[in-house]
């Protein structure tokens, strides 16, 4: 079973003459998750113009939320982070999901592969030798950081509802804890444009 990829969207857009504010960027950003970016008693709208960074949330549902990032390359061309809500409350599963288009010819591409590295059990996991298969299972968080340009990855235990028949086995939650790193940061590289595993912690 794939491990759920959560926590946030990298988005390369066509860049035109008219579109410098990250609040101008976000609404040409196209998805169905996206929020509008009026205030009203269910959609607070945050802005910061300085660290490029938009967050807009439901002060009624803590679950409910967006992110949208800004990242700038060493040749000005820019890349954006999406972060919303997956969640499933009617099923207990609470979590943020994570994926990577770029904007050209008016149209998004998912680049998931090409922009993240690939963050995986093991990678949290450390030198000890690995747990049997069926306990490898994860839930992966990456967190848009308002200031500066690091994303956490952080590592979240599984549902019941990965496994099998929706049963969380026995051993699950005592293996998960033995993990010798819970956070990852993923280091934003300007020249390459892509973003390299970094500190774990």
């Amino acid at each position: 079973m794939k491990n759920l990829i959560l926590g946030f969207l990298l988005i390369f857009p066509y860049i035109s003459q008219s579109q410098t504010t990250i609040k101008e960027f976000y609404e040409i950003f196209k998805h169905e998750a996206r929020k509008p970016s009026q205030n009203s008693e269910t959609n607070k709208v945050f802005i910061d113009e300085k660290n490029a960074f938009i967050k807009i949330e439901n002060p009624k549902e803590t679950d409910d939320a967006i992110s949208f990032k800004c990242f700038t390359k060493n040749d000005k061309s820019k890349v954006f982070g999406f972060q919303y809500s997956a969640s499933q409350p009617a099923l207990g599963i609470f979590m943020t999901r994570t994926e990577f288009y770029v904007y050209q010819n008016n149209e998004w591409k998912n680049v998931t592969e090409q922009v993240c590295p690939s963050v995986g059990f093991k990678d949290f996991w450390g030198s000890q030798p690995l747990p049997e298969r069926s306990l490898n299972e994860f839930n992966l968080h990456l967190i848009l950081p308002q200031i500066g340009t690091t994303v956490l990855a952080k590592s979240a235990p599984a549902t019941k509802e990965q496994f099998v028949y929706g049963n969380l086995p026995k051993e699950y939650m005592k293996t998960f804890e033995k993990r010798k790193f819970k956070v990852i940061e993923l280091k934003w590289n300007k020249a390459t444009g892509k973003f390299d595993i970094g500190k774990k912690s």
